[in-house]
């Protein structure tokens, strides 16, 4: 039977065409895209989720270096676990309250910027995909190795956009206002997407700097400057970088530009509290010069209100606070590199544990036989377990200007400041510092002691601080204890009697125009509602223990001379 066929098959194959013998499979019913980091991006996933039929959808910015106890507090919160029954236990503790949580329900965890890998287990999240939950868990990263260690079933690499979806998604970030404030600017557009090479973080970034952009000649000079940039995608120093510094060169001015760079010293995703990067702009010398500190910080303001509206900081849900997204923060650490001309020696130094030899011998700015800071001008040295700066460290830094050691809870000595004659901001806040000599410091125009519990402060030191222009001693809270003893102490202290001393050498000097002060006396309220100017210079005022007023009129004459203050 078979052999008789053979001719049929033979006659069908010559008249046939059998070049292709099948068709190539059918794209997938879903593309895999790019999605552009947006703020409210976990919003929009949590209502996909919804749809998919997940009990809860968990977004964490992880980033570098992992915090294990931060990781697990933002999950709580996402779980919207009260508060009150984790807040204070430990890591362990943490851990057994989201796995309890977790345990029953079918969940995503997108995991974001994570930078090494992360135990589940330590953290509390039970395995995803078990045949329990079908739960799953999402993870971002620059690195395929860090794919391999967590063990992805899938890995996903983000592409560049094409050109249609790269002028979409610039053009709607420029706006259609200027993309149609001029003919010219639609073909323009195109060239400096060009440049962009599809990578939305670029897209987004100079989209957003050429909103306000108008004129044809602004668009062309900025596609010429594109154009000198690397056209090869060779990773993130010669591609984003690059571009991103076009961002950088394209704030207003040179005070912005310093600003931002300054915004650096602080680690990555830091939510810096605005009033605090304000004064160290001030005090470092970026901002105007001038004797009005409420002008200063009003610049201060505007300076971080043009650096969000270019994307390169980013508010916190208090709008206090700002962070550096890592990516911008390492372009940042990057220019900083390119200046030649760095004429400023910086020193941050974040949760140390103590000062160690090691740390002389990496932070030597002179040599590396003798430990020696003598072009070093700002210290940063926070939230350590030290509870005093070690004999002779501070005498060899001679040119410090700015020097910063709050949050060092334990601190309670601090020889040596007195011997900084070139000091003018000081922060001790959050430290045990309660009796301390500074006296002779006459650039000092800064210090900040929030949040200590100082017992005494000489009579003479307020007034040896001549150049002084801010005070803030504010947060805390005083008890009537603290008062008796305040007076006990030594009847030259300046805290006795309700501070009204204080208030008087502060009235004394003859620059200063901000004052934050908790008062906690009635004698020190009438001290200060006698002074005009010292109610022209309050900026926080706190009031506590007044136990012998009944009531606080205010005449409308103080109202009016208080026209800097903020919290009553």
């Amino acid at each position: 039977m078979a052999r008789e066929k053979f001719p049929v098959v033979s006659e069908l194959k010559n008249k046939g065409h059998f070049d292709v013998v099948a068709d190539r499979l059918p794209s997938a019913p879903v593309d895999e895209k790019p999605v552009e980091k947006t703020v409210g991006l976990d919003l929009m996933f949590a209502e996909v989720w919804k749809c998919l039929d997940f009990d809860v959808v968990i977004w964490v910015v992880v980033s570098k270096p992992a915090n294990i106890e931060k990781v697990q507090e933002l999950i709580l919160n996402k779980l919207e676990v009260p508060l009150y029954e984790w807040k204070n236990g430990s890591k362990d503790e943490k851990n057994q309250k989201i796995l309890n949580n977790l345990k029953t329900k079918k969940f995503v965890l997108l995991l974001d910027d994570i930078w090494e890998w992360l135990d589940l287990t330590e953290l509390g999240v039970p395995h995803p995909n078990g045949e329990d939950n079908m739960s799953k868990l999402i993870f971002t990263t620059r690195s395929e190795d860090v794919c391999h260690v967590m063990k992805a079933h899938k890995h996903v690499k983000v592409k560049c956009l094409a050109s249609d979806e790269a002028l979409s998604l610039f053009r709607m970030k420029v706006g259609e206002d200027t993309f149609n404030s001029h003919p010219e600017i639609p073909t323009l557009t195109i060239e400096i997407v060009k440049e962009c090479k599809g990578l939305p973080l670029a897209l987004v970034t100079i989209g957003r700097a050429m909103a306000d952009k108008k004129t044809p000649q602004r668009w062309d000079r900025a596609a010429q400057v594109l154009k000198t940039y690397p056209s090869t995608f060779s990773g993130m120093e010669n591609q984003v970088f690059a571009i991103l510094d076009f961002s950088y060169d394209s704030l207003s001015n040179d005070t912005i530009k310093s600003c931002f760079l300054y915004c650096s010293m602080f680690p990555s995703y830091y939510e810096i509290l605005e009033d605090e990067l304000i004064e160290l702009w001030i005090w470092e010398g970026l901002l105007i010069a001038s004797y009005d500190i409420h002008r200063s910080r009003n610049q201060g303001y505007d300076i971080i209100e043009s650096l969000k509206v270019a994307c390169l900081l980013e508010s916190d849900e208090s709008e206090k606070h700002v962070k550096m997204h890592d990516m911008i923060h390492d372009m940042a650490l990057w220019l900083t590199t390119k200046i030649e001309e760095k004429k400023k020696k910086v020193v941050v130094k974040e949760r140390a544990r103590m000062l160690e030899s090691r740390d002389f011998a990496e932070w030597n700015v002179a040599g590396p036989k003798v430990p020696s800071f003598s072009n070093l001008e700002t210290l940063f040295l926070r939230r350590s377990s030290m509870d005093e700066i070690p004999s002779g460290f501070l005498e060899k830094m001679p040119l410090v200007r700015v020097l910063n050691l709050s949050y060092n809870y334990r601190l309670g000595m601090c020889r040596e400041v007195h011997q900084l004659v070139n000091l003018q901001y000081l922060n001790m806040s959050f430290t045990s510092i309660n009796a301390w000599n500074i006296g002779g410091l006459k650039k000092l125009r800064c210090l900040i002691l929030n949040f200590t519990h100082l017992k005494e402060i000489d009579q003479t030191l307020i007034y040896g601080l001549s150049s002084l222009q801010l005070f803030s001693m504010h947060g805390g809270s005083h008890h009537q204890r603290d008062l008796r003893l305040f007076d006990q102490i030594r009847e030259d202290n300046i805290l006795c009697c309700g501070k009204k001393a204080l208030l008087e050498e502060l009235e004394s000097l003859e620059y200063i125009n901000e004052i934050s002060i908790i008062l906690p006396s009635d004698i020190s309220v009438r001290k200060f509602l006698s002074s005009y100017k010292l109610q022209s210079c309050i900026r926080k005022l706190h009031l506590q223990c007044c136990n012998n007023m009944i009531s606080l009129e205010l005449p409308p004459s103080c109202v009016q001379a208080m026209v800097h203050l903020e919290t009553l």
